[in-house]
């Protein structure tokens, strides 16, 4: 299940173009693009840019995409993720090592099988790793 784009706010928006939107940022006007990152389990740095198949990487992520993940949606190109997100409803496994998981629903995912499209994720909350996020420069 897919959400984040902006696009879908807009009232005037037509739900045809729902889905292909980013972020834009307000200093600069342009859609701000997120790299492609996935951590292989056991190595001490991630791999930007780049997908597990393309860099011949054959261990697993650290992070993978178990029931409730939640991670980055993007087009085909490696680093075009911006604010569209994902929850993995089911184990999807083929997805590992091509797309960033950067969370997992801990708590309450009997309402995530509930969400329909037009609903509205008002508030999330990070219980574990806070120490780890990075405030963009």
């Amino acid at each position: 299940m897919q959400g984040g784009d902006p696009q879908s706010k807009d009232p005037q928006s037509s739900q045809q173009l729902w889905g292909t939107g980013g972020y834009i940022d307000p200093k600069s006007g342009t859609e701000r693009r997120i790299p492609l990152e996935i951590k292989p389990k056991g190595e001490a740095e991630p791999l930007y840019s780049k997908t597990f198949e393309s860099a011949r990487v054959t261990v697993a992520p650290e992070l993978q995409h178990k029931q409730g993940a939640l991670a980055m949606a993007r087009s085909q190109q490696p680093d075009s993720a911006s604010s569209q997100f994902y929850f993995a409803l089911a184990d999807l496994g083929f997805l590992d090592g091509n797309y960033a998981v950067f969370g997992q629903v801990t708590q309450g995912f009997d309402v995530v099988n509930k969400i329909q499209q037009g609903d509205r994720i008002d508030s999330a909350k990070v219980t574990q790793g806070a120490e780890n996020l990075k405030v963009p420069q």
